[in-house]
C-alpha cells in the first residue's frame, strides 16, 4: 500500500516537494508495479506565492527600500530554506546513524527532565 494515496493534495504536496528537491519522481503504480511512469515537473514556468498581509508588507517595504525585485527575496528566502532544511537532515540522519550503530546511546526521558530540573534549580538558587 501507499503512505499517500495519489490524487490527494497530500500527495500533490510531497511530489511537489520531492520536485523542488530534485528527487527523482518515478513510481511504481501499486496497480501495475513493474511500469515506472515519470510525474511532470510542477511549476517549470513560476509559482504564485500568497503571504500573510503582514509578510506581504515587509516584503514589499524590503523591495521598496533596497530597489531589488520582490521575486529576488523570495528565490532567496526559498534557497537559504532548502540550504537549512538539508543541513538540518543531514544532521538528522547523522545522529540516527550514530545511534543505530551504537557510537552513541540514547538517553531517556526521565533522565532528561531530572538533568533540566536540576540545571534550572540550580540557577534559580544562584539569582536568589
Amino acid at each position: 500500500g501507499w503512505p499517500l494515496a495519489l490524487g490527494t493534495p497530500a500527495a500533490s504536496l510531497m511530489i511537489t516537494r520531492l520536485a523542488i528537491l530534485g528527487q527523482d519522481l518515478s513510481f511504481h503504480s501499486p496497480a501495475s508495479p513493474a511500469v515506472d511512469s515519470p510525474l511532470p515537473r510542477p511549476y517549470t514556468a513560476g509559482m504564485e506565492v500568497h503571504l500573510s498581509p503582514d509578510i506581504q508588507a515587509k516584503l514589499d517595504r524590503l523591495a521598496s527600500d533596497t530597489g531589488r525585485a520582490k521575486d529576488d527575496f523570495v528565490q532567496d528566502a526559498m534557497a537559504g530554506y532548502f540550504a537549512e532544511l538539508a543541513s538540518v537532515r543531514e544532521t538528522l540522519d547523522s545522529r540516527y546513524d550514530d545511534l543505530k550503530s551504537g557510537k552513541v546511546k540514547p538517553i531517556p526521558g526521565n533522565e532528561v527532565e531530572a538533568h533540566f530540573a536540576a540545571k534550572s534549580a540550580a540557577h534559580r538558587s544562584r539569582r536568589s
